[in-house]
């Protein structure tokens, strides 16, 4: 006997000591950063160069911190997140996302497989921050990071632990 796909929790990439869930579909809409939007977070890390940006693999770190003021934004969005199977969801950090994106076209297949929805060629936040007022988003086309004002609504797509 199979399952059936709503019971799907998402899909799983793993690689290394690094492993994670990406859920079925993106939140609904549209969020900012974090209700905060000009706190720059301590122990999260917070770089504008782009290749430290992908090393960062603590999006479970970085939410738990953020979570602790955020009542609205991407993070909130991604800790209520309901997976299937009860686990909490997490805003991925910058590493999280390009390994994620470099692995599209195998993670488009799965999610069409369970019934999900692949990533946008659009722009997706991430608990890695540049600042204060700058968080880092990555263009799920190309898997290219970058800083852009927490106060825009960019995706969001929830990962929970494996």
């Amino acid at each position: 006997g199979g399952f059936a796909n709503d019971q799907a929790n998402g899909v799983a990439v793993g690689g290394g000591a690094v492993k994670f869930v990406i859920a079925k579909q993106d939140i609904s809409g549209t969020k900012k950063w974090s209700s905060d939007t000009t706190t720059q977070f301590d122990g999260i890390l917070t770089t504008n160069d782009s290749n430290t940006a992908k090393k960062d693999f603590a999006g479970v770190a970085n939410t738990a911190i953020i979570a602790a003021t955020d009542d609205s934004g991407a993070v909130y969005s991604c800790v209520n997140y309901a997976f299937p199977n009860g686990a909490k969801g997490y805003l991925p950090a910058a590493g999280e996302l390009v390994l994620a994106q470099s692995m599209k076209s195998k993670v488009s297949a799965a999610m069409s497989a369970i019934g999900g929805t692949s990533f946008a060629d659009d722009f997706y936040w991430s608990s890695t921050q540049a600042s204060g007022a700058y968080g880092i988003r990555v263009y799920m086309s190309t898997g290219y990071p970058s800083h852009y004002s927490k106060a825009e609504a960019l995706r969001v797509r929830p990962f929970t632990t494996l």
